[in-house]
């Protein structure tokens, strides 16, 4: 793949911010935002239970999302053991907060660690692999459901991510160096499932399972909504290497990663700075209240990257205009003829 790099950027000036970034993890900050978190559940639980006002129950739906949205983005720190330097503390919180939002902690760690290491490759990056698996079994009739549910902003990209990881420890094949990992995938799939059973048994027990049809569900299927929205704009419409390319090392990820202009509360708030996601393509150990920084010395030698950001616009915008685009033609250029 060819690149157009400043002159400033080379690996010896990505080496030089590594360093200079490199031990910056803090489970305090983790744990404060968790709970701003919890004091939002409980918020959105004290307003649904209000049952005869219509008005405050679709307050606590609009409100239980936004912590959901922090499990996920706290779950990505968690598979690059960004949020403590105990890997227990930070498996058992990645654990805790994949649970909660139906995300198998192990699965997505081992896949989103291979997304890094083989970014934009069509079959290394498992993301781009389950993707392009699903679209190469379609049929004319399914291609035209798939663009009415893309204009329809049904998240079908990440229920199909999700069911992908879910499955794939068990439909991968049990080769000898993977096969300790695989079979602790399973057990740990295993023990969600069983423990989902238990919590739903102990909530209609209690005959308070209305709660997970009418607040926990709704508040689900806004979260799928809002991952698809936010990783999206990031590797749409970037190169897509050829199947015998090599990996791209860390510094020249640029080249299939985009990122999202900074909106005020929501980017840095909301979003704890996933939107600068070139930056976090460079530094994927880094957490995310270090991402600013980084982007900034990255900046100053990489002016690209700015430049980036103003073409990708923020996510919302990104989403209103591709939503009218034909799905395969902004996902990564795939000519899926061409890859099988």
């Amino acid at each position: 793949m060819k690149t157009n790099i400043s002159s400033d950027w080379n690996r010896n000036s990505w080496n030089k911010i590594s360093l200079e970034l490199k031990s910056q993890k803090s489970i305090f900050i983790t744990l404060f935002i968790l709970l701003i978190d919890i004091a939002l559940i409980a918020t959105s639980l004290a307003l649904w239970a209000i049952s005869n006002n219509i008005i405050l129950s679709l307050i606590s739906i609009i409100i239980l999302p936004l912590p959901l949205i922090h499990f996920y983005l706290l779950h990505h720190e968690a598979t690059h053991r960004s949020l403590s330097n105990n890997t227990l503390v930070n498996d058992i919180i990645g654990h805790l907060l994949g649970w909660a939002i139906f995300l198998p902690f192990l699965p997505r760690q081992r896949s989103h660690i291979l997304h890094h290491i083989w970014t934009g490759h069509p079959k290394g990056d498992p993301a781009n692999a389950r993707m392009i698996k699903a679209f190469t079994v379609m049929t004319k009739n399914q291609e035209k459901k798939l663009e009415l549910i893309w204009k329809l902003w049904i998240p079908a990209l990440i229920l199909n991510d999700r069911k992908g990881l879910w499955l794939d420890a068990f439909n991968r094949t049990r080769e000898l160096q993977e096969y300790k990992k695989l079979s602790k995938e399973r057990k740990y799939t295993w023990i969600y499932l069983v423990f989902y059973i238990l919590v739903f048994i102990a909530i209609k027990s209690t005959g308070l399972l209305s709660l997970i049809w009418s607040l926990y569900f709704p508040a689900l299927v806004i979260l799928f909504a809002i991952e698809e929205l936010i990783n999206l704009p990031h590797h749409a419409e970037t190169p897509l290497l050829n199947e015998s390319d090599r990996k791209l090392p860390y510094w020249s990820q640029h080249d299939v990663t985009h990122s999202c202009q900074t909106l005020p509360v929501w980017s840095h708030f909301i979003l704890l700075n996933f939107n600068l996601h070139i930056t976090h393509h460079f530094f994927p150990w880094i957490p995310w209240f270090a991402l600013p920084e980084a982007h900034r010395k990255v900046s100053e030698l990489l002016p690209e990257v700015d430049k980036d950001i103003r073409k990708t616009t923020n996510e919302f915008s990104w989403s209103v205009k591709n939503r009218r685009r034909n799905l395969l033609s902004i996902m990564g250029g795939y000519d899926l003829k061409k890859i099988y």
